[in-house]
């Protein structure tokens, strides 16, 4: 076993015949000469030897390279943008750091919050960033003409905060707060639904599925089973997916629901349609629980197994009123 280094790929252990070895360093060196890279400014293509060597595309743009490889592919992970990122929010208003800060640490590409600079990706494992014309923050107002970054400005904005990863205690695109007086999680764009705005929901803050709770183990987990064989077909309506194993991303799942939009409806643009976006799905979900438990006990003929009170303010089939979710985000005055 040999160590090898190509520059600039990186250095490997290799084993095997001088042939075998010659080989598979032909290879690597392929690799490095065909890799491309494009220009985030002008759409470029670019080598190695543009990015790594003379750190400039043809159009002007910069290249700045973290000084260590990145195995994760976390994009802010290190000092290249430590160096950037403390210019880049130095110049947002002391009112509006704080957010543009929450939307960086959950991953929200920089070239969505400023001007002249991108993310230009792993270049060889290494985080690299293209910087052009002047640094500056892009005003909220432009930020939020994204629908998902209108949503998590909606949601910092009514006092939601994003959940700290359990494994690695890292700010996750998932953010707590309520819905109501309903406990719930919300991921603005949730990779395992394609896309779409995954809400898990604590189960016990509504009061039909909170109940379960009450029931002796060995009902419980027949109810469970029931009510998760009985959302594979009755599980959607609309826009909407009442699902119960959400994935929270850290190895964990949930119950909750899934929106995702037609695209004749398109996506919403100010906090007032997300909120009505989040208000229906969760009235959804009640709906759904109440129907599952109606057809659950009437096809066994039987009493139900605990008393199923509407909530105060509700009548079969009405959703009871449930307040606005709070908007009562506010800042330090500069």
């Amino acid at each position: 076993m040999v160590k090898v280094g190509i520059y600039p790929w990186g250095k490997t252990f290799l084993e095997g015949t001088p042939e075998e070895l010659k080989e598979a360093v032909s290879e690597i060196v392929e690799m490095t000469e065909s890799a491309r890279w494009r220009c985030p400014f002008c759409g470029a293509e670019l080598s190695w030897r543009e990015v790594i060597e003379e750190e400039r595309c043809p159009c002007g743009a910069r290249f700045r390279r973290a000084g260590f490889w990145n195995a994760t592919g976390s994009t802010h992970d290190n000092e290249a943008w430590e160096e950037i990122g403390r210019r880049a929010l130095s110049l947002v208003p002391k009112r509006g750091r704080e957010l543009y800060q929450t939307l960086l640490d959950i991953g929200v590409y920089v070239e969505d919050l400023f001007d002249g600079v991108a993310y230009l990706g792993r270049v060889f494992g290494v985080p690299t960033y293209a910087l052009r014309g002047v640094l500056r923050p892009k005003p909220k107002e432009e930020v939020a003409r994204r629908p998902t970054n209108a949503l998590r400005i909606f949601l910092w904005e009514s006092g939601f905060s994003p959940r700290l990863c359990r494994l690695c205690h890292a700010r996750l695109d998932w953010w707590e707060g309520s819905i109501g007086d309903v406990r719930v999680e919300v991921c603005p764009s949730h990779p395992g639904c394609g896309g779409g705005v995954a809400v898990s929901i604590e189960v016990k803050d509504v009061p039909l599925r909170g109940k379960w709770l009450e029931l002796p183990d060995e009902e419980q987990d027949g109810l469970y089973e029931a009510w998760a064989w009985w959302l594979l077909d009755n599980g959607e309506e609309g826009e909407y997916e009442v699902t119960d194993c959400l994935d929270l991303s850290d190895h964990e799942t949930s119950e909750g629901f899934v929106w995702r939009p037609t695209a004749e409806a398109g996506l919403p643009l100010t906090g007032e349609d997300w909120e009505a976006v989040l208000r229906r799905g969760l009235e959804v979900y009640e709906e759904k629980v109440r129907r599952f438990l109606s057809e659950f006990f009437e096809s066994r003929g039987k009493e139900r197994a605990f008393q199923m009170e509407l909530s105060p303010g509700e009548s079969e089939g009405e959703p009871g009123f449930r307040a606005p979710i709070p908007r009562h985000r506010t800042e330090k005055p500069s």
